[in-house]
């Protein structure tokens, strides 16, 4: 029972990193567009990804499910290492 609710949150957290992703460069903030000459793309580099100031203050969601979404598949699948270790699965 205790696995396949952690696979529904992980199938989830992963599914809200797939979607912030795909938000990212349509949240970029205009001054940062134009610092990096119009490439919206360039948010994607990882540490652009978790900078809040990359992102326009009214589009702020993608930020928030990156970081969601990539803590919570870490803490998943932390605790599915840990129950294979105890021998509970």
């Amino acid at each position: 029972m205790i696995v396949t609710i952690l696979f529904i949150v992980i199938s989830v957290s992963f599914f809200a990193l797939f979607i912030g992703v795909l938000m990212a460069p349509y949240s970029i903030n205009k001054n940062k567009l134009q610092e990096f000459e119009n490439n919206k793309y360039e948010i994607l580099r990882v540490p652009h990804m978790f900078m809040q100031e990359w992102y326009d203050e009214e589009k702020n969601t993608a930020r928030k499910l990156i970081i969601y979404g990539l803590l919570t598949l870490i803490i998943g699948f932390v605790v599915l290492v840990i129950l294979k270790k105890t021998a509970f699965i």
